[in-house]
């Protein structure tokens, strides 16, 4: 990858997240408009973090390294993601359930994606 291809991969991982988080969260029974918007700025804060982390860690350390670095941050985003989910979705119970389900379903759909086109 090229220096110049990082805008469009964050694009990417940052779109397909939102769609599919919210593709979920819809599933999970979280059909208002302002939850789903709760989603989609959760990730807009969480998942562009995350990504450029994870590619200086590949960059410096290598694939384990990342693999490492990875697994730990999506530990990390469960919960802060879980937190912010508590104080703006009080309705919901379990939030960081609620966060544990939209982003390893995120994840592992990602995974697929990745495999398949990449």
């Amino acid at each position: 990858m090229r220096i110049n291809d990082i805008p469009l991969v964050m694009l990417y991982c940052l779109g397909s997240t939102i769609l599919i988080e919210g593709l979920l969260a819809f599933l999970a029974g979280m059909r208002k408009r302002g939850d789903q918007l709760i989603v989609l700025l959760v990730n807009v804060l969480t998942n562009p973090l995350l990504v450029s982390t994870g590619y200086l860690i590949l960059l410096r350390f290598g694939m384990r390294g990342y693999n490492i670095a990875t697994a730990v941050m999506e530990v990390a985003v469960v919960f802060v993601e879980g937190l912010i989910y508590r104080k703006f979705l009080p309705d919901r119970r379990h939030p960081v359930l609620l966060s544990l389900f939209l982003n390893a379903g995120s994840f592992l759909i990602g995974l697929g994606l990745n495999y398949l086109i990449f």
